[in-house]
């Protein structure tokens, strides 16, 4: 589903340690070229507008990650997607 997105160029999803649920489901994507002219908030807030179109919403969550991976500052709660640009 993720790689619908014309903006993704890769993507994997991937089970992670949840304290609350045992185990979640997380995802990765590289994003093509081209989308890295736009901003990765937009890109972010697409991608999230496809899964939640596509899945139950309690399915589209987890915290937001910067391009290197690491947590962003803010809402623990707050979806995200690790958004990284090919290249």
């Amino acid at each position: 589903m993720l790689l619908s997105h014309p903006a993704v160029a890769e993507a994997v999803c991937f089970g992670v340690p949840d304290e609350k649920y045992g185990e979640v489901v997380a995802a990765a994507v590289v994003l093509r070229p081209e989308a890295a002219s736009t901003p990765e908030a937009e890109v972010e807030r697409a991608i999230k507008e496809l899964c939640s179109t596509k899945l139950s919403a309690f399915k589209v969550r987890g915290k937001a990650r910067s391009k290197g991976g690491g947590a962003k500052e803010g809402d623990p709660e707050e979806e995200g997607s690790g958004l990284q640009t090919e290249g």
